[in-house]
């Protein structure tokens, strides 16, 4: 899953382990593990809540593109 993925990449390109992580979102650690596993899918609040503390938007942690490229591919757009 591209979420957990992104999720993943973000974190640790912070340098964040997945217990500060979880700390800073308000969820348990076993949580940010199964996501980034693909292993269980977060609610959008919990989305949103990890975007603002991986310092990106919704749309670049679900898609992993800037906001305008995932317009494009909702859009059907190239």
């Amino acid at each position: 899953m591209i979420l957990g993925k992104n999720i993943r990449e973000r974190r640790l390109k912070l340098g964040l382990s997945g217990q500060q992580l979880a700390e800073m979102v308000g969820v348990s650690e076993t949580m940010i593990s199964l996501t980034e596993r693909g292993l269980k899918t977060p609610s959008v609040a919990v989305c949103a809540a990890l975007a603002q503390a991986l310092g990106c938007t919704l749309d670049e942690l679900v898609f992993g593109a800037a906001p305008e490229q995932a317009e494009r591919r909702c859009s059907g757009e190239p």
